[in-house]
């Protein structure tokens, strides 16, 4: 919550970032107003991150017109735009909001804790946008926020990525979803317990070029291992994994338990949610597949009574937030296997055996790794010829 103050200079510098805790916003111009109150120049660039996590009601403040990204985690408080704002990513984490005042303000991305979303305009019922939603944006207010320019790379199986030499580094959002645990494969004449949800982490790093990074996509289960971890990295080594999502544990053959969700502690990220358990078997109802997580999704199926659309709940796969995969349904009644998680990380719904043979259960869903960055030019390897970069005119690439 302190004010920086003194007779000198203030400079925030491209790639750097400034968490803001003061109520008082980020002003360039008036000696007692502000959070930066120095005497001379403050200067602000626009390749900078601001994080507004203060403890009451904020404001931005009017020091700065564009930013490199700009996230609102103050979560006891509402923060206020005081002006219109140009961002490549506008980051929204779990229990904040921002108040858009009356501006349309710019963003290549918006990130909302269950994940990214990458069209359209976005603000509260108040407003006129595309998409409305008062859980992330003062209901009060009419400003949106106008998605433009950020690419998404979705990777569904594992890969490589790279930029060419002559690029310069930026910034990108990188989230990873784990793979789903499969459901009990039963021999016996009982009802197996769903596979658990794969869980979700998402980090803001720092691209350099000509440098690989492996893209990591786990692997759904279809035993009794754990559905696969998904990670990104510069190296094909996951130790040095720079974001990573746990798999999904499966229930374990015969057994009415099922698996625990993908822990988040497991991952790596600055933002980490849990995967969704599975539900336990019980009587001739199976257990639901776990979904994969979110910021509010534990993906336990409920162990009640009842049932939904004539599925008993319990064996009704989880709900996943929006980005993820719902969990599979378990077969409940008749003899039967558990259905499939769905893609990303959805865990596998537990088998029922009420008579002969092995009834196996439900699969794990993969995972994903998705990228948000600012458009740029991919160096492209076709076969042996090298890679072609931005500037390079020295290369034909013939192609059909």
């Amino acid at each position: 919550n302190a004010v920086v103050r003194g007779g000198g200079d203030f400079y925030l510098t491209a790639g750097a970032t400034l968490n803001v805790g003061s109520s008082l916003g980020v002003n360039a111009l008036g000696n007692n107003t502000g959070c930066i109150q120095t005497t001379y120049a403050r200067y602000f660039s626009d390749e900078a991150n601001y994080i507004y996590n203060g403890t009451t009601n904020q404001v931005t403040g009017t020091a700065f017109s564009r930013a490199a990204s700009v996230t609102i985690a103050n979560t006891q408080g509402i923060v206020t735009f005081s002006d219109t704002l140009t961002m490549n990513y506008l980051i929204m984490e779990a229990n904040a909001k921002a108040n858009l005042n009356t501006y349309t303000h710019t963003a290549g991305a918006l990130v909302l804790p269950e994940g990214s979303y990458g069209t359209g305009t976005w603000g509260s019922t108040a407003s006129s946008a595309s998409n409305k939603t008062n859980v992330y944006f003062d209901s009060t207010a009419t400003g949106i926020v106008l998605l433009t320019n950020q690419v998404s790379d979705i990777y569904s199986i594992t890969s490589t990525f790279s930029t060419c030499p002559t690029d310069s580094p930026f910034v990108a959002i990188i989230e990873t979803w784990g793979a789903g645990g499969r459901g009990s494969t039963v021999t016996s004449n009982i009802a197996g317990g769903g596979g658990g949800g794969g869980a979700y982490s998402r980090d803001t790093i720092i691209i350099n070029p000509a440098i690989t990074y492996t893209i990591s996509v786990g692997v759904g289960s279809t035993g009794t291992s754990a559905g696969g971890d998904s990670w990104f990295g510069p190296t094909p080594n996951v130790a040095n994994a720079l974001v990573l999502a746990k798999g999904g544990n499966s229930a374990a053959n015969n057994s009415t338990v099922g698996g625990t969700g993908g822990a988040a502690s497991g991952g790596i990220g600055a933002v980490k949610y849990s995967g969704g358990r599975g539900a336990n078997g019980s009587g001739t109802d199976a257990g639901g597949g776990g979904s994969s997580a979110g910021i509010n999704a534990n993906g336990n199926t409920p162990d009640t009574v009842g049932s939904i659309d004539g599925i008993p709940n319990r064996s009704r796969g989880a709900i996943a937030p929006v980005g993820g995969g719902n969990g599979g349904n378990a077969k409940f009644v008749n003899t039967g296997p558990g259905t499939p998680g769905t893609t990303p990380g959805g865990g596998g719904g537990g088998s029922l055996k009420t008579g002969n043979g092995t009834v196996a259960g439900g699969n794990g869903a993969n995972g994903k790794v998705r990228i948000l960055h600012p458009p740029i030019i991919p160096s492209i390897t076709l076969g042996a010829n090298p890679s072609v970069c931005l500037g390079t005119t020295s290369t034909i690439l013939r192609y059909s």
